[in-house]
């Protein structure tokens, strides 16, 4: 049991439901809202005249407002400003009254109330020179503020800050939009919740009819408002507010919820999360349940299928969905006929039927809804696929959380989405629901759930909770979000953590549960307040809700064919190195497994652009979705997937025109370039006249696959036209503001033609003499004519990304047409920081080139650097780019790393494939470069470093001046994401083993390389044993050890790589990871499997296990000992394991020294002695081949050029079977057993992997 009293979750569930139908009164209905300051100051400033004496009619409202004054003098009672302001503003305004004309009120000295007042103004003059109008999210609020200031105006009270002016402007917009004619009819309208802030502007008296029980819309403010202006008393509304005094929620203390009654709002939201989450209808008790059914199916039937947070309010499209799934789960019928009829739009649904902002919440209810009348009901189809759409769009559009103006909690909104899209998926695959046309819709609705998974377990609490300040109704939404979404994937980083999540989240809830204490303030009105039973009913349902350890749904692996295998692998790569120094492996795997979800979407695009058979096959393809997702998750950034997906593409793009520009352009019209230049000029000035060409990604259906090779100019022209036209008519691009899209077309335009020209004047630079000097190489490539900035992509890139994200609204949508930066200081400190990049980025590509020059240099002398492999040292980038205040460095002053532009790298040269580019820039961090090359070596690379130590601390003042000048948390985490990208770019692209070592393969050479079966040719030192040279071998650093004792069982895999009829040649990927977290069947029941499945699944299991395990001889499989060898068909036999003697008398008892003397010398005799035989059988093969090669040369019956070419493969072939040490997986075997395909498989794997990098022992 969670609950700290071992109450049962059902009892306490059936108390909740009693308690909303027991305490429901037939005629003001039942609440259980918190209190509210700023209704009880409005309630409080009710006078009413009797007999000719005025006199305050609820001084016990007034009582509570001065208890409830804070030390600081406000009535701060939740973390929002905005609720402060309102709370404090209404109390102060109420004092004031009180202050003029006290009445019957004199136990409070006159010299306290002056104070107090005193004390609040103070606290309101702070709160307003540091308030933000623009943060404010409570609907309605800036008309509230504006006229409670001009009331205290009034009073004498006045405040002058910076934003009162914009305060009024937007309270003067607002009411000249406000339809006075709908409030003085009798057509229900929202505005009788909030009749305080019309005062001065409307006549009361001609409002009366919106009267329900008394109440203005359920709203004590707004009818303490009406009971103040009218010229007649009202009874009845005097009774209503004296009945919400003495109901639950202010029965003690005088104060009033800001809603009441709230019955559907409660019960629905009581029901559904009680009857969806473990608890069924025996358990909330059957005559409640019932009590309950009626109220809904009575409150739906008296506005003809809708209704709204109580009877007879103002009906809108959550409660009336909410209610249509309440009635669904208790069995009963419902139409949605009311709901689509007042609520529909053309693209989605509206909250209330005079709503123009759409809501994503309000969709979610909706679509939820349609969901549960199904299979009974099959005609919304068309609307089933409208709200789906729209939700996708929103989450897709989305930079950031999604924020919901009903409640304060992002995960809020989270739950409602995971709740439906978990639903529709289970429809998908029963088929209830067709599957929408759009092949890609269903893609990004599990796009959106598994980072729904992820962006939940990245903001979890150290204590288990989540959320900043009352956190236990934000941590049960959390809670309920991981429930539904478990199973989604079966990554076993990420299912190991989410199931953590779950139970430190559940741990927190039954530790800090109270049965009375006052609810989190979550729910937003006026201000924000909470509910008691909704509090309780969500975190119980946290508690009960289900959590299946065997999902009954394939996952996201299977749909989009994620190798596992492979994720684990690069899982443990990755986690190693500086980038990721401090991510746990978890996030690493589900950024992984994410990048894998977008694949899919950009393969469909590849070649919609440049001809495939024009291009080099790019090894980094599959790479550039991780690091995308990589940047934007490593720092909790919660950028839009649309964004993300639009910056995948573009990256592509720049790499094939890279790859296009080198080996189509530069290769065949070299001597003409000067037309190329030509035809981006008619290009830009055909585009210019006429605009309206569709990029490819408007149009998915179309063929994307291009296939027509350059041959002439025209093709060219071809090919870069619909380059151009994707990024100058892309539809985001459409839709910014014409400063940005002309920003973007100078920048666009210059890239171009700075790359044309760098392609001319490297071939030009072929043919001239050698320059010299220290930046000989710059000189050359640029010749003077470009600026650095112009050569690399950062400009014109980050151009893109302002067009692309200018548009887009905070909470979705597209279409606002404004200006990404919207101050000249913003504008000219990003530009002054993209420029920074560029030329970062075009010094580190120099300082490549001279790094390389001298290394060939000191070789070509004698001097051999040591090896290294990327990572090494401390060399790192600093990936905390700033805090909410400051933006700290995004390089390190100390060591400065280099950064790339998106494509920059395919230009860059690529010489020695290690991250200390920075050559003698501090021996201790990078040693794998000598210390004593010559002096004139070393100057260009020192002084390059320098240059880009001083270019990283102006990036870093950029990135300070940006915070100082007010940047948004929006805009700075699309700026930082920049940054950080083109910073992961560099190392990943600069790392040997990626795009190499995990380039797809086949299966079966998967299972080969993970078990060593046949190690790769690689050097072995003195102190390497089998194992580290198989690690040597497959180039990656060391695995984690997995716990041996656990159960190695794949009973309950769901494996398809291991199926028997598999054929070999097929890619396929890993749907499940390894079993060992999972329970091991009986061993009476076992499920048997192909031997073949079984050898493999033997091979990964032992590397998987002991491939960081202790160092010993290793292992050999069953395969590897039914080899033999016949004289059609020669191959090796693993020899026997060699035994060591001394290790093996050190550990007998009684051996002496003399022994292990004895036994050592053995050793080494016979070591001495194999050791000569092979130096033997190496010398004739070489001498062989010279003599061979003299034949042919005095003969003449073969060119010189062959006989070489046969040394050299004999040569090859020595090395990668004759290693300088013992101790190797394999031994040597006789030149009598190599058979011709042994040879060439040898020789096919020596060149692929570069060839040995060591000499021969003689």
């Amino acid at each position: 049991m969670y609950l700290q009293d071992d109450a049962d979750y059902a009892t306490r569930a059936s108390m909740l439901i009693r308690q909303l139908t027991d305490e429901h009164d037939p005629r003001f209905g039942v609440g259980s809202m918190t209190c509210s300051v700023y209704d009880t100051a409005w309630v409080a400033m009710v006078a009413k005249t009797t007999e000719g004496q005025t006199r305050w009619l609820y001084p016990s409202s007034f009582e509570y407002l001065l208890g409830t004054q804070q030390p600081d003098g406000g009535w701060q009672m939740s973390s929002s400003d905005i609720d402060g302001i309102l709370n404090t503003l209404a109390a102060l305004l109420a004092l004031c009254k009180h202050l003029v004309t006290p009445h019957q009120i004199s136990n409070e000295s006159r010299e306290d109330l002056e104070h107090r007042k005193t004390r609040a103004i103070y606290w309101l003059e702070t709160k307003f020179s540091q308030w933000d109008i623009s943060s404010v999210t409570h609907p309605g609020s800036e008309t509230l503020v504006s006229k409670i200031l001009q009331l205290l105006e009034q009073e004498g009270a006045e405040f002058f800050f910076n934003g009162k002016d914009r305060l009024m402007d937007l309270r003067k917009t607002a009411l000249a939009k406000t339809n006075y004619a709908v409030l003085y009819s009798n057509v229900r309208t929202a505005m009788t919740h909030s009749l305080e802030g019309l005062i001065g502007e409307i006549d009361f008296d001609r409002v009366a009819q919106h009267k329900i029980s008394g109440s203005m819309m359920a709203s004590p403010a707004s009818t303490a408002a009406y009971l103040m202006n009218s010229s007649t008393w009202d009874d009845e509304s005097e009774a209503y507010l004296s009945h919400v005094l003495t109901s639950r929620s202010g029965q003690i203390t005088g104060g009033v919820p800001s809603k009441f009654p709230s019955t559907v709002f409660e019960m629905t939201g009581v029901l559904t999360t009680l009857l969806e989450n473990g608890f069924d209808t025996e358990d909330l008790g059957l005559t409640a349940l019932k009590n309950a059914a009626g109220f809904l199916h009575d409150s739906l039937q008296l506005e003809s299928g809708v209704t709204g947070f109580a009877p007879y309010v103002e009906s809108d499209a959550d409660n009336t969905a909410k209610a249509i799934s309440a009635l669904c789960r208790l069995g009963h019928s419902a139409s949605p006929q009311g709901l689509i009829i007042r609520y529909e739009t053309r693209q989605y649904f509206k909250t209330y039927t005079q709503d123009r902002s759409p809501s994503f919440r309000t969709n979610c209810h909706v679509l939820k809804a349609l969901l549960d009348l199904l299979p009974g009901n099959n005609e919304q189809t068309s609307q089933i696929e409208k709200a789906v759409k729209f939700i996708c769009n929103c989450w897709w559009t989305t930079n950031g959380m999604i924020e919901d103006k009903s409640n304060t909690s992002p995960n809020y909104p989270t739950l409602l989405m995971a709740d439906v899209f978990v639903r529709l998926i289970e429809m998908w695959d029963k088929r209830l629901v067709p599957v929408p046309e759009d092949p890609t819709m269903k893609d990004k609705v599990i796009i959106s759930l598994f980072q729904a998974l992820i962006r939940t377990l990245q903001t979890q609490n150290l204590d288990g909770s989540w959320g900043r300040n009352q956190r236990c109704e934000t941590t049960a939404y959390a809670v309920l979000t991981l429930a539904k979404l478990s199973g989604l994937s079966s990554a076993p980083r990420v299912k190991l953590q989410y199931t953590k999540a779950i139970e430190n989240g559940r741990r927190y809830l039954s530790t800090n549960l109270r049965p009375f204490s006052e609810p989190d303030h979550v729910w937003n009105g006026k201000t924000t307040c909470g509910s008691s039973v909704l509090h309780q009913a969500y975190v119980l349902a946290a508690l009960q809700a289900p959590v299946p350890r065997h999902p009954s749904r394939p996952t996201i692996e299977s749909h989009f064919e994620v190798p596992l295998a492979k994720v684990a692998i690069q899982t443990k790569y990755y986690g190693r190195q500086a980038w990721f120094a401090n991510t746990p492996e978890w996030l690493v795997q589900a950024c992984l497994v994410e990048s894998y979800l977008f694949l899919p979407q950009i393969r469909n695009v590849r070649f919609a652009v440049f001809p495939s058979d024009s291009l080099v096959e790019d090894s980094h393809f599959e790479y550039i979705p991780f690091m995308w997702i990589a940047a934007n998750k490593l720092d909790g950034r919660s950028v839009g997937p649309e964004f993300l997906y639009q910056m995948m593409i573009l990256s592509l793009l720049e790499r094939q025109f890279d790859n296009y520009m080198t080996n189509v352009v530069g290769e065949i019209f070299v001597g003409c370039l000067f037309e190329i230049e030509d035809v981006i000029y008619g290009i830009f000035q055909e585009l210019e006249l006429l605009s309206k060409d569709q990029c490819f990604c408007g149009n998915q259906s179309a063929d994307t696959q291009r296939s027509s090779a350059a041959t002439s100019i025209s093709d060219v022209r071809s090919v870069l036209y619909r380059f151009i036209s994707h990024i100058l008519n892309h539809p985001y691009v459409l839709m910014a503001s014409c400063d940005d899209q002309f920003h973007l077309k100078s920048e666009f335009l210059s890239f171009l033609l700075s790359r044309v020209s760098q392609r001319a004047n490297r071939h030009r630079s072929l043919s001239q003499t050698e320059i010299h000097g220290p930046f000989a190489l710059s000189l050359s490539q640029s010749d003077g004519t470009k600026a650095a900035t112009d050569q690399t992509s950062h400009s014109y890139t980050f151009a893109f990304l302002s067009c692309l994200v200018g548009n887009q609204s905070s909470n979705g949508g597209v279409g606002l047409r404004r200006d990404f930066l919207d101050s000249p200081e913003l504008q000219y400190l990003a530009s002054d920081l993209v420029r920074r990049l560029s030329i970062i980025s075009f010094l580190s590509n120099n300082t490549l080139d001279k790094t390389a020059q001298c290394v060939e240099q000191a070789q070509s002398e004698g001097i051999k650097p040591r090896s290294s492999s990327f990572g090494s040292g401390h060399h790192s980038f600093n990936r905390s780019v700033s805090s909410a205040s400051t933006a700290s460095s995004c390089y390190s002053t100390e060591s400065v790393s280099p950064t790339s532009p998106v494509s920059s790298v395919s230009s860059a040269p690529t010489c020695s494939p290690t991250s200390a580019i920075f050559f003698k820039a501090s021996p201790s961090l990078f040693p794998e470069f000598p210390t004593h090359l010559p002096q004139q070596s070393q100057q260009p690379p020192i002084q390059l470093a320098r240059l880009l130590n001083h270019e990283g601390k102006c990036l870093n003042l950029c990135l300070e001046g940006l915070a100082e000048a007010g940047i948004d948390r929006r805009t700075a985490n699309i700026i930082k994401l920049f940054v950080d990208f083109t910073a992961l770019s560099e190392q990943i692209y600069n790392d040997p083993n990626v795009g190499s070592c995990y380039q797809p393969i086949k299966s079966h050479k998967v299972i080969d390389h993970a078990c060593i079966l046949d190690p790769l040719p690689v050097p072995q030192k003195k102190n390497q044993g089998s194992v580290a040279a198989a690690r040597a071998a497959l180039s990656i650093p060391p695995l984690a050890t997995k716990d041996n004792s656990r159960v190695q069982s794949f009973a309950e895999g769901d494996d398809r790589t291991l199926t028997p009829n598999q054929e070999e040649e097929v890619t396929i990927p890993m749907e499940r990871d390894w079993s060992w977290n999972k329970k091991p069947r009986n061993p009476a029941n076992p499920i048997k499997r192909a031997s073949r499945t079984s050898e493999e699944v033997t091979r990964v299991e032992q590397i998987m296990s002991t491939i960081d395990g202790p160092r010993g001889p290793p292992k050999i499989l069953p395969e590897a000992k039914s080899r033999t060898t016949s004289e059609s068909e020669a191959s090796w036999v693993p020899p026997k394991p060699k035994i060591d003697a001394q290790k093996r008398l050190t550990l007998q008892a009684g051996a002496d020294a003399e022994t292990i003397k004895l036994a050592k010398s053995r050793v080494q005799t016979q070591q001495r002695l194999n050791y000569n035989a092979q130096k033997k059988v190496a010398i004739d093969l070489q001498n062989r081949a010279m003599a061979e090669a003299q034949t042919h040369r005095r003969v003449g019956s073969e060119p010189k050029a062959k006989s070489v070419e046969d040394a050299t493969k004999q040569e090859i072939k020595r090395r990668a079977t004759c290693p300088d040490h013992w101790g190797w997986v394999k031994a040597m075997p006789s030149v009598e057993m190599l058979s011709v395909d042994v040879q060439k498989r040898k020789l096919q794997k020596a060149s692929r992997f570069g060839g040995p990098r060591w000499k021969a022992p003689f």
